[in-house]
């Protein structure tokens, strides 16, 4: 039905937002051509020109959060909106053009993650959404035509004659009828099965339905079996598939990838892993450990401005803490410790 007042236009209102509306947003990026092209050219230092130029900050796992609400609307929605599949997959299309664009043109540099986020939302997110989209598909097309109304054998006389009907639009416009025998009576039945109180009503069969109480045609009354039992076997493969993951992960063992070169890590010339903070007001990270048992190979970035002790945090709250009138010291649990030992011949 027509109107913003329906839920098919909500629905629809929510995957054109996330076609149009959020990707253009996306590709306009005000906030950040303003800083590259606005204040850049008006930064006094290199230090703050660099920090205009360092891009708009993303996160991996908004990106996913993103991606799976769209995927999870489209599941809920498709029994009553099967177009709500073809918004999906064409709104994933456009988000997959229009991050690439923004990674290469617009976004900073991200932290560099494994495949675990990928992997979990694959294994474990996916398959659920699958089996909560049979299980409302199920129970949707047992509720067609949505009107809880059951049709009746025979009309009351009572009913005969012309009726002043009030619109359910805006309940003020009358319109006039005229009833007679050829006329259908109903009455009124509860359509959703999850409502029905104690009575266990899954899978959902029309065989639930009372004998006095059917609304369903033969032809729902098919397709609502086909759904069900479908249903009963989507959930079966799912909950092999988490006994499985569950068992593999019970039962794994650990596997090297790759063979071992006989090379030191010292000898390796790779970063290593320092505990860093990111802060808007620099255009380096906040190390957030002691640098000075630290080489300067071991960390994957240099600043031509300042040493490294100069983003050293435990310098900065040492400086804080002796500054204090008890003249305290920071524990020695406040910050990681990171220590490596150069010589190659240690193991």
């Amino acid at each position: 039905m027509n109107g913003k007042e329906f839920l098919l236009t909500g629905v629809y209102a929510i995957f054109f937002s996330e076609i149009v509306t959020i990707n253009l947003m996306q590709l306009i990026d005000f906030g950040g051509n303003f800083r590259r092209h606005v204040l850049a050219p008006r930064a006094r230092t290199q230090e703050d020109l660099d920090e205009y130029m360092s891009g708009s900050v993303v996160e991996l796992a908004e990106r996913y959060t993103n991606m799976t609400k769209i995927l999870f609307l489209a599941l809920w929605y498709c029994p009553i909106y099967p177009a709500a599949l073809f918004l999906c997959s064409f709104s994933l299309v456009v988000g997959s053009y229009v991050d690439r664009i923004s990674l290469m043109r617009s976004w900073a540099p991200s932290p560099k993650l494994s495949s675990e986020i990928s992997r979990i939302n694959r294994t474990f997110f996916i398959p659920a959404a699958v089996g909560i989209m049979a299980v409302i598909s199920s129970y949707t097309w047992t509720q067609f035509t949505f009107d809880n109304l059951c049709p009746l054998e025979s009309t009351s006389s009572n009913y005969f004659g012309t009726w002043d009907i009030p619109s359910v639009i805006d309940g003020e416009t009358m319109k006039t009828v005229q009833i007679d025998s050829s006329y259908q009576s109903f009455k009124f039945c509860n359509q959703n099965f999850l409502e029905y109180g104690s009575a266990l009503t899954f899978p959902s069969l029309p065989s639930f339905q009372s004998s006095d109480s059917k609304w369903m045609t033969g032809g729902q009354e098919r397709v609502t079996e086909a759904y069900g039992w479908s249903c009963i076997a989507i959930l079966a493969v799912i909950t092999i598939h988490f006994f499985l993951c569950y068992y593999r992960y019970l039962t794994r063992t650990y596997k090297p990838v790759g063979k071992d070169k006989g090379i030191p890590f010292a000898d390796s010339n790779t970063a290593a892993y320092i505990p860093q903070v990111n802060s808007p007001e620099v255009p380096f990270p906040l190390v957030a450990c002691p640098v000075d048992l630290i080489q300067d190979s071991l960390f994957e970035w240099t600043s031509p401005y300042h040493d490294y002790d100069y983003y050293d945090l435990t310098l900065d709250a040492d400086a804080i803490m002796m500054g204090d009138d008890g003249g305290r010291s920071v524990s020695n649990t406040a910050f990681s410790r990171v220590v490596h030992w150069a010589d190659s011949s240690l193991k």
